[in-house]
Order: structure tokens, then sequence, then C-alpha cells
């Protein structure tokens, strides 16, 4: 007998904020790698704006990989006003 693999399809993750805006992303965090291909920013400078607080971050441990958090990102837009 054949084994078969589950059809597995990934599912982006839908999120709702305090004022009820829905948001959906493929993961929470992400790579500086990754955010650094999203935003057209160099790795360097976003491992800088990580380091300074400029870009929200998320790290599983103290001396764990540094990730950024995409959903504060995410609502960090979405609180900007529009005239700004």
């Amino acid at each position: 007998m054949k084994d078969t693999k589950p059809d597995v399809t990934p599912q982006n993750m839908k999120i709702r904020t305090k004022d009820g805006v829905l948001i959906e992303v493929e993961a929470p965090y992400c790579t500086p790698k990754e955010w650094a291909n999203r935003t057209k920013m160099t790795e360097r400078e976003v491992r800088e704006a990580l380091y300074d607080g400029h870009i929200s971050r998320f790290q599983h441990s103290p001396r764990g990989k540094l990730f950024v958090n995409v959903l504060a990102e995410t609502q960090k837009v979405l609180d900007t006003p529009a005239w700004k």
C-alpha cells in the first residue's frame, strides 16, 4: 500500500484588531531578510531599525533569533492618519 501525504494547503492567518479591522497575513512574524524583501529596504537597514526600536520585534528567548512582528507593523500603519 502506497503512503499518501495529506493535502495541506497553507492558509493565511486572520486577526481582528481592537477597531474591528480584519488583518490577513501569511505569518505573524518574519525574518529581517524577508522584511527587507517586502519593504525594499536593505537587510542591514532592517536590522538597525529592529535594534533601535523603529520596527516592532519579536524574540522567542533572550538569546534567540530576532524576528519582525508583522502584526504590530501592520497595526502601526492602520493607526497612522492618512494625511501624515
